[in-house]
């Protein structure tokens, strides 16, 4: 059995954190959770950058 592993991820703009990504890692599989942005940072990519990120 192996232990599940957390990873986070931060996407930043100008310094100022503006979106998150979360993957959690068990075995040979991957989940993806929790992607976020600010309202104020929605419809820019920032949701898709920060996940493909996180899928790396």
């Amino acid at each position: 059995m192996t232990t599940p592993d957390w990873r986070h991820f931060l996407a930043r703009r100008d310094g100022r954190a503006v979106g998150t990504a979360t993957v959690h890692l068990t075995g040979q599989v991957a989940g993806i959770y929790f992607v976020m942005s600010l309202p104020s940072q929605r419809r820019e990519g920032i949701g898709r950058a920060v996940m493909q990120e996180a899928l790396q």
